[in-house]
């Protein structure tokens, strides 16, 4: 029990899983009037609100694949002392499929479900709003709030009162950060680099911004916060950029603390420094709602080979896209007959925990191929960047287990694959052989992951509570799962 609890805290878009079954399951029992749910960032809240659609299809395919394996599946059930176990599942799967059903309905009825947007008056925020609006669209959610936080409510500056005011706000917000700084002093300034970015009078959006703010990452332009803290190593990113060494760099914190101009930032402070000048850089992101191309004011070509970003010589950049990468990853190991191609386009994009699989796919690939000298990442928000780094030990588990199937019933599973008289399609023991060669793979990522001289990850926080203690769980898990962390 103890294992498997272990696993599933592990296992990419175990949360969007659970959160739709929860949601069922009030659909199912109705016990209270109203249900308030407090969503995930942005790209995982779209994945969970896809997934009753998602689930009706795939509930469809499952009945399919069981009507056309059930001679094969039987006598496998027999053989594992449960005779009955393929009817009790086709009732099980009927079931879930008329609940599924009528989440959907309840999804779409405006009268009992709407969506409140929540954004603060920046740009990354207000875009990525608007695409969550058609997201919602796309999916028939009604929708017609948008709450905006961090507003400024400037006073008549030109009264005594009105600056009066003003030197309220700004002191008392001076105070409230204060506090949570001297906290991050006292948990981390003995063994960390703690940079600390002053609030900026314009946002940071295109080239020539991100090169400035890389500027402040790496204490080329210096401020004085008055702090009287004696730190122990130096308050800049310089460490990860001078390191030569590291391949793989990490940032990652809470939702909307600044992880995409952090890492774009870092990324543009690596190809330009000098001991680097000549070493090709790839920033790529792996959250599901990409910002980079708002970033850099170029678009960047989803899914697609890495787009090299102008006005840098050797910085380039891509953003995931699930549903291309996870077809194509699919392919190679399940063949046609099992789950035909256009299934699963139609699925690939709404299942929850593909941005992780996909995003590791890409680093396994990145591993392989290796053009680029340096990878930064601009991850996803902390629980889904830890299963990203979880998911190695994951896959490490599953493919032990797949081995232990492949040794007791290989004859069986066989049957589930065309015959192919050539010996040129996919065949069981060609997918057998691929599962053990992706195995040496992930554990040549497990291993760089865990070496210090290759791999670093970088937490983005802002001076607030909830980001503070985020941060600090955030750390704790990476000394667990052995990736160095000290910035």
């Amino acid at each position: 029990g103890g294992g498997l609890g272990r696993l599933a805290k592990m296992v990419p878009g175990a949360d969007e899983a659970v959160a739709f079954g929860a949601l069922m399951q009030s659909v199912q029992k109705m016990r209270h009037d109203v249900v308030v749910f407090d969503t995930a960032p942005t790209g995982h809240t779209v994945r969970m609100l896809g997934f009753p659609a998602l689930m009706e299809k795939m509930l469809a395919k499952v009945m399919e694949l069981q009507e056309r394996f059930a001679g094969v599946m039987a006598p496998m059930a027999a053989a594992m002392g449960a005779p009955d176990l393929m009817a009790g599942m086709a009732a099980k799967v009927t079931e879930l499929r008329d609940v599924v059903r009528s989440v959907v309905e309840q999804f779409r009825n405006r009268e009992w479900t709407t969506f409140v947007c929540v954004c603060i008056p920046e740009f990354l925020s207000v875009y990525e709003t608007e695409r969550l609006l058609q997201d919602l669209g796309k999916y028939g959610i009604h929708s017609n709030n948008i709450v905006i936080n961090q507003v400024i409510d400037l006073p008549d500056t030109e009264t005594a009162e009105g600056l009066a005011l003003v030197d309220g706000l700004y002191q008392a917000r001076v105070n409230l950060q204060r506090k949570y700084l001297e906290q991050i002093d006292e948990l981390y300034a003995d063994d960390f680099n703690i940079t600390k970015v002053p609030i900026l009078r314009k946002e940071v959006r295109g080239a020539d911004d991100i090169r400035e703010f890389s500027k402040l990452l790496t204490a080329k332009s210096v401020v004085d916060f008055g702090s009287t803290v004696d730190y122990s190593f130096d308050p800049s990113l310089m460490n990860v950029v001078e390191q030569t060494s590291l391949k793989w760099i990490f940032c990652g914190g809470k939702g909307g603390v600044g992880k995409t101009t952090t890492s774009s930032a870092l990324a543009v402070a690596l190809c330009e420094h000098a001991s680097r000048s000549s070493h090709k850089v790839l920033l790529i992101s792996t959250d599901p709602a990409h910002n980079l191309s708002d970033a850099f004011n170029q678009k960047i070509s989803p899914g697609a080979a890495p787009t090299k970003l102008d006005g840098f010589a050797n910085l380039y950049a891509m953003e995931v896209e699930p549903a291309e990468s996870a077809e194509e990853l699919l392919g190679e190991y399940l063949p046609e007959s099992v789950l035909p191609r256009g299934v699963f386009r139609d699925l690939a994009s709404s299942i929850p925990g593909i941005d992780e699989a996909v995003s590791f796919a890409q680093i396994a690939k990145l591993i392989e191929a290796m053009d680029f000298k340096t990878v930064v990442f601009d991850t996803a928000p902390t629980g889904h960047t830890l299963k990203l780094l979880h998911f190695p030990e994951l896959l490490d588990e599953g493919l032990q287990r797949l081995g232990g199937l492949r040794d007791q019933y290989g004859p069986m599973l066989s049957m589930l694959f065309p015959s192919d008289p050539s010996g040129q399609g996919m065949s069981f023991e060609s997918v057998m052989r691929k599962l053990d060669d992706l195995k040496k793979t992930v554990e040549k990522v497990s291993l760089q992951l865990k070496n210090i001289e290759e791999t670093t990850f970088v937490c983005v926080a802002i001076a607030e509570f909830l980001s503070v203690y985020e941060t600090e769980r955030l750390v704790q898990e990476l000394v667990g799962l052995e990736i160095d962390v000290r910035n």
